[in-house]
Formats: C-alpha cells, structure tokens, sequence
C-alpha cells in the first residue's frame, strides 16, 4: 500500500476521536491575522482556507459560524495512533466543543503515527490560584506530521461542512502524480505575517490564544534566539510562530 505524508504547521490543537471515533481533528485557535491553506507540490493544488471566523466580533458569538472542513483520506481503518515526540498535552474542556470559539476545524482520519516536528526549546507556564507559577521546559513540537501507512493513493476531496469545496466551478481535489515511489505529499499551513521576530511576541500571543480556547491560562517562554555574529542560526520558513501544538485529552 502507499503511504500519504500530512505536514502540519501552526498552532493547531489535536482531538482523537472527535467528531466520532476514527477520526482527528485539528482545530486552528484565534490567532491575530493568521491564515490556512492546503497543497501539494502539483500545479494548481493549492487552496486557501478562505470561509473562516474573524477575531474581532461582537460578543455572543454574533458573526461567527462553525466552519469545519475535512479531508477525505481514503485509508484503513487505524485503532490507536502512535504519537511520537513531546507534545504540550492539555485536558479535554468541561464545556462542549463549539466551533465558533476557532478559527476553523479541519477533521481528517485517524493517522498510523503523528510525529512530531521542529521541537523548540520552551517553558510551559501554568499559574495556580495563588498567582505563582510552576514552568516546565521541555522541547514542544509546532507542528506535526501525520503518516498514513494503508492510503489508497486516490485523489483527496475537501470538504466544508460536510459537502465538497468548489473553486472556479470545480470540485477542490489533491491529486498526486507517480514520480517512481508509491508516497504522497500533503501540506497544511497555519501561520501569520509576522517574519523575524526574534522575541517570540507573536508566538507567545497565539499559545496563550490556543490555551483560552481550551479553558486554560497556561502561558509559554520561548527562550530567545542564539545567532552567530549577525546570522540566526533558527528557521522558522520565514514565519516566527514557534507556538507549541497542543495534544487534548490523550
């Protein structure tokens, strides 16, 4: 069988078996002027996640909308997903989902193995009731890479609520040429306009709006970056956010 390679990056939070069993959904936090797109490395096979919940909005929900996209990976049924790497692990809330709190959700099925990637040195800061703080440091992955061993190898269909995505008339399909290997490449990206911002602002912003999201007022120190004469020895594919994913209720 093929094998289907998904490389997230951005600040996602990670649910198991959610909206049902055998399925994981990423849900993108509030993150200021952050955007999403789909692609593959084939003309014309990208895709912006254009349908998703501004930030500024009247209170009550009012102009928000439960904007839940999926990729229908057409692979084997999957029990349990080896996770491998250290990953921020947060408690599932206590009030139900409601995808008007995010950005947008992007359900896709349950992968072989999620590994981590681009670990970054950072503290996690939980304050307790008496307004003190315990960190623990440890190196977080930012994003993930979620490998599908019994793909079928078909083109992979997006949905939005349920129903396939048009584009100029046409149903948005990843498709994926032969180049004399049987793996398919897939990329989800999540990030903002900040470029270069070597404290960490936007980052630490968008963690704690990813954390708000979950009921939790954890925060996150990332330590600055260490360069060698006037040359940064990090890369962050041009784009700062170095914010720590989280993995709930797992």
């Amino acid at each position: 069988m093929p094998t289907l390679i998904v490389t997230i990056n951005g600040p996602f939070a990670y649910v198991n078996d959610h909206p049902a069993v055998g399925f994981l959904t990423l849900m993108a936090p509030m993150c200021s002027q952050h955007k999403a797109g789909i692609s593959t490395i084939e003309t014309g096979e990208q895709y912006v996640l254009s349908r998703c919940n501004g930030r500024n909005h009247p209170a009550n929900h009012v102009g928000c909308d439960s904007h839940e996209y999926g990729l229908r990976i057409g692979t084997g049924s999957v029990n349990s997903t080896d996770w491998i790497g250290e990953f921020v692990s947060c408690p599932t809330p206590t009030d139900p989902w409601d995808a008007r709190d995010w950005r947008f959700w992007l359900h896709v099925p349950k992968p072989n193995v999620v590994l981590s990637v681009n670990p970054g040195e950072a503290d996690i800061i939980y304050p307790d009731p008496a307004s003190t703080a315990t960190a623990v440091r440890g190196n977080y992955a930012i994003g993930a890479r979620l490998i599908y061993g019994n793909w079928d190898g078909n083109p992979i269909p997006l949905l939005y609520n349920g129903k396939p995505v048009q584009h100029n008339g046409h149903d948005v399909v990843f498709s994926f040429k032969n180049y004399g290997g049987a793996n398919g490449l897939l990329e989800v990206e999540y990030t903002g306009p900040v470029r270069d911002d070597n404290d960490h602002e936007d980052a630490v912003d968008c963690f704690e709006s990813l954390m708000r999201s979950l009921g939790l007022s954890w925060s996150i120190y990332i330590p600055s970056i260490v360069s060698k004469g006037n040359q940064s020895i990090d890369s962050g594919k041009l784009n700062d956010c170095k914010a720590a994913i989280a993995r709930v209720g797992m």
